[in-house]
């Protein structure tokens, strides 16, 4: 039991089967305390430890079943932080673009003199924009890329 703490404290995830002749109650008792996985007395029943390592199998499972589920949801939550700030990068040159080409109806309509230099000069700047759109989602891209190569950062 003392050796079962001392493992314990190390890593409480470690799994412990003990197998004893000792039957005191105290002992059993304290064996729960400590988070003993599985109690078998001697002389070793085969079904009884067959049992119990499938109990302990399933337990294992289990944890990594959880590990797995937690590392999904974090990959998904980092996926929507993405998405998110995506969209917050988004936002204003989309905005500046639809400013941009509806100046130009706006003008007409209004019996508003348009140039040549301000089809030119929305052009410009709508494609400006949309560099920077694409230049965003590229920066994204590349930054989740799992084949990148690490490199070292200095201060």
């Amino acid at each position: 039991l003392e050796m079962s703490k001392q493992i314990k404290s190390i890593n409480n995830s470690q799994n412990i089967l003990i197998v004893s002749a000792y039957s005191d109650t105290d002992y059993f008792m304290e064996s729960i305390k400590i988070g003993i996985d599985g109690y078998l007395l001697k002389p070793i029943d085969n079904l009884q430890f067959q049992e119990t390592i499938y109990k302990i199998l399933e337990k294992i499972k289990n944890k990594q079943d959880v590990k797995e589920l937690n590392e999904k949801q974090a990959k998904l939550a980092s996926l929507a932080e993405m998405m998110d700030a995506i969209a917050h990068q988004w936002k204003q040159p989309l905005s500046f673009i639809s400013i941009l080409s509806s100046s130009l109806p706006m003008k007409i309509e209004n019996n508003m003199e348009v140039t040549h230099d301000n089809i030119i000069d929305n052009s410009s700047l709508i494609i400006k924009q949309i560099d920077h759109l694409v230049e965003t989602i590229d920066d994204f891209r590349d930054f989740f890329k799992p084949d990148r190569k690490k490199r070292t950062l200095s201060n």
